[in-house]
């Protein structure tokens, strides 16, 4: 009897693999996701904070590391003393709960003391990016709803790029350091007669797990940034991500080599160690020559990447001692498959975990597999459980396919689909943008299965595989990814077209041999009348690098006599895209930015070869 139970339950595991060998992936994937989704629930239900989770860690070991910074050590104690000064200061200068302040700090730990100490009166705080200046900093201000400002003492130049509309439309701006430009405050002046001792939090009890805690900005297909509104019930999503589904420990040190604006490094990177009471090395800008030497030196184990940094890396000349480290995961996304592997042995990463998901979005894929470019699964089970569906898409529409009956269409396994997540309210939330309403109505689809459901519409087209690994394919519309940023065609677009002799401009992305996401690249035609000299292009050149952060301006022109559009005006960017930068194929004159001469200079091809084989470096 006991080998024809045995015979019986051996079969039925054969035929398991025959039919169906991804199931056992599944289960573990499951069963995963069950520990991270409860700790989740479990957070969110009791209404719980970032900051009282760094409070209960200061707690708990005050003297232990919390942050590592240019060689310095500062204890869980030292940062909230720190804190707790800012919130006096906030309170002193009469901000309250539910406030809004916008802070553009570099990284540091002034930066999260700061966060902290404001966060501790239960005030929410918009993270400006360090690299904007003139009118998209102007335009993130305003958008914000913030009327106090914290600037850090390296970004006195962002604030002397809007120093006018500061002054005329009345923000309260402070400036960290002690030696301020007479315009500006000080607020390390104040901070120094500040006290140290806690603040009372109840001052932050009527705060809701659906109010904003931060607000993080991102590029869309309107332009200019718009900001994002990360909840506290979403910070409870990306930290229980580190324990659950990384397992970190109290023991382990993550290296945050991201900017502190960024929502990996905030919720996967800060969140997640203050939520074990772990260390977290930060640095002002990545360094790919010190980035090994720094996880040495600090005993790093859990690093949190995006894919270009990891290319970086992998481009450095090989070291003996590269394999010389006690990191044993990395956590984040746009790690090319083709680098994957050598990335992993070549410095002897045990394991990688690749995910994918939107700051402001509904839905999360996350590889915990290792599967080699891959960022999650999406199988038949999985499926019937998520709310997530790739939809079949159309490219002349740029949008999701639409039968006869007017419903959406599930893409097949192995077709490019849209990436959509069902909205649930109360379960499965899209916060969305902080502003004009129509913002967020644009980002989501009605009636797409049935009758009255609602749909995040990512705007990302993703593809599942035989085994139903789901990978990254690109990005639908007027935005694409370089240097690890997302890039607004129109915001690029009304920089270019301010010239007065420039009559159409179609920016759009364009891939590079051996580099991550897409490079800027311009199509323009000349007004009649007018010609294109030197003056022009350093004219050119001179504006975007005043208007444009250093990730968004266009690295190639491309000068045509006739723009193509559709029927309905709209720009047509696909055989741009197809035709690249590549001068054997353009019979149009080409252009490259020249940061040594400030201009932008012919395209010809001998720069193209020294491009394309990798002499010269993007």
């Amino acid at each position: 009897m006991f080998l024809l139970i045995l015979g019986s339950v051996g079969a039925s595991l054969i035929a398991m693999y025959f039919l169906a060998p991804w199931l056992p992936v599944d289960l573990a994937y499951i069963y995963t996701n069950i520990k991270v989704l409860s700790l989740y629930q479990k957070l969110a239900k009791k209404r719980v904070l970032m900051i009282e989770l760094f409070e209960e860690s200061t707690k708990r070991n005050p003297k232990k590391p919390f942050i590592h910074y240019e060689g310095a050590a500062y204890s869980y104690e030292e940062v909230d003393e720190s804190a707790n000064k800012v919130a006096h200061f906030a309170e002193e200068i009469g901000l309250k709960t539910g406030d809004i302040v916008a802070i553009m700090i570099q990284n540091s730990p002034e930066y999260l003391w700061t966060l902290f100490g404001l966060q501790k009166l239960g005030i929410q705080v918009a993270l400006l990016n360090t690299n904007i200046r003139s009118k998209s900093l102007h335009h993130c201000l305003t958008v914000s709803g913030a009327r106090t400002v914290v600037f850090g003492k390296d970004v006195l130049d962002a604030v002397e790029s809007v120093s006018a509309e500061l002054k005329a439309e009345g923000y309260n701006v402070w400036i960290q350091g002690n030696h301020v430009p007479p315009a500006y405050q000080s607020m390390d002046e104040v901070l120094e007669r500040m006290s140290a001792v806690p603040i009372d939090p109840r001052v932050r009890s009527s705060i809701s797990v659906d109010d904003p805690s931060v607000f993080i900005y991102t590029s869309g297909t309107t332009g200019l940034p718009k900001a994002a509104i990360v909840t506290h019930k979403r910070c409870c999503g990306g930290i229980s991500m580190m324990p659950r589904g990384c397992r970190l420990t109290p023991d382990d040190v993550t290296y945050v080599p991201l900017p502190l604006y960024h929502g990996s490094a905030l919720l996967f990177g800060v969140g997640g160690s203050v939520f074990t009471g772990s260390s977290i090395v930060i640095r002002k800008k990545f360094s790919a020559s010190h980035f090994w030497s720094d996880c040495r030196r600090y005993n790093v184990t859990v690093i949190i990447y995006i894919g270009e940094l990891c290319r970086y890396l992998v481009s450095r000349t090989e070291q003996a001692n590269d394999k010389d480290n006690s990191v044993r995961l990395a956590l984040g996304n746009g790690l090319r498959p083709e680098i994957w592997n050598t990335f992993k042995k070549r410095f002897n990463i045990k394991v990688v975990r690749e995910f994918y998901a939107a700051t402001e979005g509904a839905g999360f894929f996350v590889n915990l597999g290792d599967v080699p470019g891959s960022v999650g699964r999406l199988s038949p089970i999985m499926k019937a459980l998520s709310p997530i569906k790739l939809l079949k898409f159309d490219y002349e529409k740029e949008s999701a396919y639409r039968g006869l009956d007017g419903r959406c269409v599930e893409a097949k396994p192995g077709e490019v689909g849209l990436f959509v997540c069902q909205i649930l309210p109360g379960k499965i939330d899209f916060d969305g943008y902080k502003g004009r309403k129509e913002l967020n109505e644009k980002k989501i689809l009605h009636n797409v299965l049935k009758d009255g459901d609602a749909f995040y519409n990512s705007g990302d087209l993703l593809v599942t595989d035989k085994m139903h690994n789901v990978y990254f394919r690109d990005r639908v519309g007027d935005t694409f990814r370089w240097k690890g940023e997302n890039v607004s065609t129109t915001e690029v677009a009304s920089v270019l077209a301010d010239e007065q002799i420039i009559f159409h401009v179609n920016v759009y992305g364009i891939q590079i041999p051996g580099c991550d996401g897409r490079a800027g690249m311009a199509a323009m035609t000349i007004k009649d009348g007018h010609e294109v000299s030197d003056e022009f292009f350093n004219s050119l050149y001179t504006k975007v690098v005043e208007f444009l952060p250093v990730y968004a301006r266009p690295l190639f022109l491309r000068l045509q006599t006739e723009i193509q559009t559709t029927s309905t005006y709209k720009y047509i960017k696909i055989n741009l895209q197809r035709d690249g930068f590549d001068p054997n194929l353009i019979k149009d004159p080409l252009y490259m930015l020249d940061n040594n001469n400030q201009t932008y200079t012919p395209l010809n091809l001998q720069l193209y070869g020294q491009i394309v084989s990798g002499e010269i470096r993007l």
